[in-house]
């Protein structure tokens, strides 16, 4: 359903005062919204419960062992980046979708920000969400992990109050997690200069000396470990279409009114 101009027109405020600085350190790279896009986004639960928290959802590679964009792909007729905001926005108090390409995802329906610097795989996403948040703290997801936990999500919301360190990330039993993670705005001067010589995401999540959230708490918020489940492959595709079907997924995309969540605008 299309928002009239008045529901528009707080959104396109917030859009503007967040587009200056990226107009002016970027030249011509854009912060693209969509119109259609709902301010339910930016009300209700989660602007309480999530005041501090920016939430990203971070678009991730290229897709070339899917051959296709990951974050288009569909998942029981909705995008991937469809389940992860289902997750992510109760949690946040508003969020993002991080892209390279904002011609590709205008019609996810959500509000993007293109990277300040392109391709630079996820810490440029995780760059382009510190430079921009207007909280202490981002709460960062990969649109290619659709099963993520709310659950969990939530748990690392509560922890940001008392968080000493500048990142807190999951350990499972395969090791650190980036991502779901949440990260201090006061890391971009470190990531910047990271990012000079370096992309790899988990050698600078392990120089930012995280709070880990230890495998046994991260299985009990998250026991099938869905929410570390990336899809990179047609074979990861069809194990998350398998979870799904036995009915394992953390997010229902049906509305009280039974509905679609993500239904097409009308």
């Amino acid at each position: 359903m299309v928002e009239s101009a008045a529901r528009q027109k707080p959104l396109r405020s917030a859009v503007a005062r967040a587009s200056r600085p990226l107009r002016s350190q970027a030249g011509n790279l854009r912060h693209q919204t969509i119109k259609n896009f709902s301010e339910d986004f930016f009300t209700g639960e989660g602007v309480h419960q999530g005041s501090q928290i920016t939430g990203a959802i971070l678009a991730g590679g290229r897709g070339r062992r899917l051959g296709r964009d990951k974050a288009t792909l569909t998942l029981e007729g909705r995008p991937l980046a469809g389940w992860v905001a289902a997750a992510l926005q109760p949690v946040v108090a508003d969020f993002w979708f991080i892209t390279n390409t904002p011609e590709a995802h205008a019609g996810l329906g959500l509000p993007l920000l293109m990277d300040l610097v392109p391709y630079q795989g996820a810490l440029g996403g995780l760059e382009t969400a510190l430079f921009f948040a207007r909280t202490p703290f981002v709460l960062a997801v990969a649109v290619d992990t659709p099963l993520v936990s709310p659950t969990l999500l939530t748990s690392l919301r509560a922890m940001a109050p008392g968080l000493s360190r500048p990142a807190l990330v999951c350990e499972t039993p395969r090791g650190l997690q980036p991502f779901p993670g949440l990260y201090a705005v006061r890391l971009l001067p470190k990531l910047r200069e990271f990012l000079q010589t370096d992309r790899r995401l988990r050698v600078f999540v392990e120089q930012c000396r995280p709070q880990i959230v230890s495998p046994a708490d991260t299985a009990r918020r998250d026991p099938a470990g869905l929410s570390f489940l990336n899809v990179n492959t047609p074979s990861d595709l069809e194990q998350v279409r398998q979870q799904v079907a036995s009915g394992r997924s953390h997010i229902s995309l049906r509305s009280d009114d039974g509905k679609s969540a993500w239904a097409d605008p009308e």
